[in-house]
């Protein structure tokens, strides 16, 4: 078409009200679609290649390495490091392909304290295999936030990466704390000693410590008793030494309880008392056995008392104590939780008293004895009696004429 043919479509010239009016549009278009900041563009160019693992596949050895270098921008925004960009850990990596030279930041560029604190545990010098370093346990990129690694599936995930090392360590089924405690919270977060450490966490001196941290009225028992005392003055520093010692060492909370196979105290646990309180005293079982305590709680009754009913679960004193529930001025009350009727002459009753203990027990040694000697002497003079009734009873057969009428 030249100058001279007529345009099929003719606008009108713009005039200055719509020139101005273009410009605002502009100027609003312009602010609610402005261009993404250097910082997002940075993290979508990433995404280009790291969000596709079918790229990522043809430039790495094998698919489970690609899947390693698969992360996108919005899955780390799900993490606690939603606030950074890829930038803000690694550099030099603006082009494809990546130049040499570029750089990772370390964790401990940001994570100084919980790096001093991992530089003295078991796990930054291990006795055997590789250490275990940050991501070993937080992985690289999904991750979480502290407070979600105290409770909840941050901590499941947490705790099964814990025990696919420390297999055997694994919380029982039936342990009150599987599923609800983490292992951090027992043995720390990232400063983990070794069980011949004094300055483990569960160490034996502070375990009462530990422990304490959720079971705090427990706990302020347990420093003031027998065991307490007991452990404070001449207990082990550590849990080799603990378990060397055997029954001869102050009990510390996992003597009693155990470690990862903690049981409800108010189930299993109760039926066992004996057993668990046995390890160390042996005799007062024993006698306890002998008692009508004892003798109901083998047939597994659960009403029946135990040792913690009478001494006490945390709070165990001697007799001689007044503290003691078994303080002679408070048995008439302690008994009385169970025998409603209980009085001052019935709590003369001695529970483990030892018939073979002729020294403290002299009435119970010769009663025990008088009753031996007599149930000796009534079946002795009823075994002669019946032997002697059977010999006279074949002699009579033999007299009698066979098929005689007498």
């Amino acid at each position: 078409m030249d100058e001279h043919d007529t345009p099929l479509l003719s606008l009108p010239t713009p005039g200055p009200f719509m020139r101005r009016l273009g410009v605002w549009v502009s100027l609003i278009l312009g602010l609610g679609f402005a261009a993404p900041t250097s910082s997002q563009q940075g993290a979508r160019s990433c995404d280009l290649c790291h969000g596709e693992l079918e790229f990522l596949r043809q430039h790495a050895p094998d698919l489970d390495a690609a899947r390693r270098m698969q992360v996108t921008q919005g899955g780390v925004e799900a993490t606690a490091h939603a606030e950074y960009t890829c930038a803000d850990c690694h550099g030099g990596f603006s082009a494809w392909p990546h130049p040499d030279g570029g750089t990772t930041e370390s964790c401990v560029s940001c994570h100084e304290e919980q790096d001093t604190a991992w530089s003295r545990s078991i796990h930054a010098e291990p006795e055997t295999g590789e250490p275990a370093e940050c991501a070993s346990c937080h992985t690289v990129h999904e991750v979480a936030w502290a407070e979600d690694l105290a409770e909840g599936p941050d901590m499941i995930r947490m705790n099964a990466g814990c025990v696919s090392c420390h297999q055997a360590s694994a919380f029982a089924s039936f342990d009150a704390h599987a599923d609800s405690v983490s292992c951090a919270g027992c043995h720390s977060a990232h400063e983990t000693r070794t069980v011949d450490s004094p300055d483990a966490l569960m160490a034996p001196l502070r375990q009462v410590e530990t422990c304490g941290s959720c079971h705090e009225d427990v706990a302020t028992e347990a420093m003031d008793d027998a065991h307490g005392e007991a452990l404070a003055e001449d207990g082990p520093e550590t849990l080799t030494e603990l378990e060397g010692l055997g029954h001869d060492g102050a009990p510390s909370c996992t003597t009693c309880h155990s470690g990862h196979g903690i049981v409800a105290v108010d189930g299993p646990f109760a039926l066992d008392e004996t057993g668990t309180c046995g390890t160390c005293h042996e005799h007062a079982v024993e006698t306890f056995d002998d008692s009508y305590h004892g003798q109901a709680t083998a047939l597994g009754s659960e009403d029946v008392a135990s040792c913690s009913d009478c001494h006490g679960t945390h709070g165990v004193f001697g007799e001689d104590d007044p503290r003691s529930m078994i303080h002679q001025a408070n048995l008439v009350e302690s008994c009385g939780t169970c025998h409603e009727e209980s009085r001052a002459a019935f709590v003369q009753y001695q529970p483990h008293a030892d018939h073979n203990d002729r020294e403290n027990y002299p009435a119970v040694y010769w009663s025990y004895r008088a009753m031996t000697a007599l149930l000796l002497g009534v079946f002795s003079v009823f075994g002669i009696h019946s032997a002697l009734w059977v010999m006279r009873l074949a002699l009579d057969a033999r007299r009698q004429p066979v098929g005689g009428d007498g």
